[in-house]
C-alpha cells in the first residue's frame, strides 16, 4: 500500500493559521483574566466560534489557491470578530 503525499489545503495557508492560533490562545487568555463575571469571556467565545467557522468556510471554498484576503481575514479576522461579539453583547445586556 501507498500513502498519498497530497495536502489538503494549500501550504500558503499554514502560516496565517499558525498566526491565529497564537493571536487566539493569547486573546483567550486575556478574556478569561478580565474580571467581569465572565461577560468578555462568553462574548469572545461567541466571536471565536464564528471566526473558526468563517476559516472553515474560507478553507472549503479555496482549499488549493487562496487570495492575499483569504490570508488576510484568516491572519487578522479574529479581533473585529472579537469586537463586533463584545460590542453586541454590550448591547444585549443594556437592553
Amino acid at each position: 500500500m501507498t500513502s498519498s503525499q497530497n495536502p489538503v489545503i494549500a501550504v500558503e495557508y499554514r502560516q496565517p493559521i499558525v498566526f491565529a492560533l497564537a493571536l487566539h490562545a493569547a486573546m483567550t487568555l486575556l478574556a478569561i483574566l478580565v474580571l467581569d463575571g465572565g461577560t468578555l469571556a462568553r462574548a469572545f467565545a461567541g466571536g471565536s466560534l464564528g471566526y473558526w467557522m468563517g476559516v472553515g468556510l474560507i478553507l472549503c471554498r479555496r482549499p488549493f489557491c487562496p487570495s492575499p484576503s483569504d490570508r488576510a481575514l484568516i491572519r487578522y479576522g479574529l479581533v473585529p470578530a472579537f469586537v463586533a461579539s463584545a460590542l453586541v453583547a454590550e448591547l444585549a445586556m443594556r437592553g
